[in-house]
């Protein structure tokens, strides 16, 4: 996967003016709190059936600070 494409896997970004000047933000996966998983979702809302297959679940993680010039770490979860 692309480094474009993993940034778009953050749910949540937020930055300021002292980190933009660092091209910085801080991101989180996930929704905040709480796993999403696929199945479970599936089963409590069956209007998304047909998306059956292309939800997958998403952990969520702890906020991380991201800036230019990091390399991706392999995760373990």
């Amino acid at each position: 996967m692309n480094r474009l494409r993993r940034l778009h896997l953050l749910m949540a970004k937020v930055t300021d003016g002292t980190l933009a000047d660092r091209m910085a933000f801080w991101g989180q996966v996930g929704h905040h709190g709480s796993d999403f998983l696929a199945e479970t979702f599936l089963k409590e809302h069956k209007e998304y059936e047909s998306m059956r297959g292309l939800l997958k679940d998403m952990k969520w993680g702890p906020w991380t600070r991201f800036e230019v010039g990091m390399t991706a770490a392999v995760s373990s979860r």
